[in-house]
């Protein structure tokens, strides 16, 4: 039956038109917080719905720079399944990053997603690291496994640089367990957020915390297996 929704939320939905108008029951089943979870698209467990109505329900799609607003994906994994910015792409008509190392997501992201998509994984530095590819599930191995295999990776500040980009509305990070070293990785410096998804299931939430605090970013939300932050 979905999330009550108040006045406001009704109105929106009401004169809400999708950037793709083939998407539009979609995003409205989305906007109302419908669906089973894991959905067969979208966020596995209502992530998006927190994300738009806190964040970027009274925000324009285009900045006051002229440019479409932006997510980054990490890992984008299948391009609709377990998605959280499949929403900001297919309603909103965002441009994005995708950033998936596994082979058989590529084309389906190159060509049912508008998002730059990256086969790397993103880390702390340029290296290359053992990457086991196991589908949903893929992740960064700590040692050599039998099925691993080397995979480039780089910071998010190098690959944001080839889209001329250094502010990101919405970072979605999932990267079964692999989260913190990408952060600690992160120029806080030179790139900007709005907001940030961050998987939380497989690290330590204290750490977590205290990463992100001390880089700006204040706790908004606990989710069940992720933690949203803003920036201060």
């Amino acid at each position: 039956s979905g999330i009550p929704l108040d006045k406001y939320q009704e109105a929106f939905i009401q004169h809400f038109s999708a950037v793709n108008p083939g998407w539009q029951d979609w995003c409205v089943k989305e906007l109302r917080g419908h669906g089973p979870h894991p959905a067969p698209q979208g966020s596995q467990f209502g992530q998006t719905y927190y994300v738009f109505w806190n964040f970027f329900a009274h925000s324009p799609y285009v900045t006051a720079k002229g440019q479409r607003r932006f997510y980054v994906e990490s890992g984008a994994n299948h391009w609709a399944h377990l998605s959280n910015t499949l929403f900001f792409d297919k309603c909103l008509g965002w441009e994005g990053l995708c950033i998936e190392p596994t082979a058989a997501y590529h084309e389906n992201l190159k060509t049912k997603r508008s998002c730059k998509l990256v086969p790397e994984l993103v880390s702390a530095k340029r290296m290359g690291l053992a990457y086991t590819d196991n589908g949903a599930f893929g992740h960064v191995s700590a040692a050599r496994e039998n099925q691993s295999h080397v995979v480039s990776a780089r910071p998010l500040a190098a690959m944001l640089a080839e889209l001329n980009r250094s502010h990101v509305d919405f970072w979605s990070l999932d990267v079964e367990g692999h989260e913190l070293q990408v952060l600690k990785g992160v120029d806080w410096m030179s790139l900007t957020f709005n907001t940030i998804l961050i998987e939380d299931f497989h690290i330590d939430r204290h750490h977590l915390d205290y990463i992100m605090t001390r880089n700006g970013q204040r706790k908004y939300l606990q989710l069940g297996h992720d933690s949203l932050y803003y920036s201060k």
